[in-house]
């Protein structure tokens, strides 16, 4: 099955695996070509923003859950800025 990911559709599938099963998307596949891995698709569709409240807070842990992992991969605009300032 394929299902097109993007901007909006990735974080809604993110948030369903992560909610339905306690772990989110496996990224460590890639697509048996020119990608080892499925990482890219973080940087460029997925911020963990998504599973955050306006005021800041989670609703459930889920969000926690999703939002740590996605964070973890450091790909965030704030830390990508913050490596770029060390460096």
């Amino acid at each position: 099955m394929s299902i097109p990911a993007n901007e909006l559709t990735l974080p809604i599938l993110e948030a369903a695996m992560t909610r339905n099963t306690g772990a989110g998307i496996d990224f460590s596949q890639g697509d048996g070509f020119a990608q080892k891995t499925s990482e890219f698709m973080i940087i460029r569709f997925l911020s963990a923003e998504f599973f955050i409240n306006e005021d800041g807070s989670f609703s459930g842990e889920w969000q926690k859950k999703a939002y740590d992992r996605i964070s973890s991969y450091g790909y965030e605009e704030g830390s990508l800025l913050e490596q770029a300032i060390l460096l």
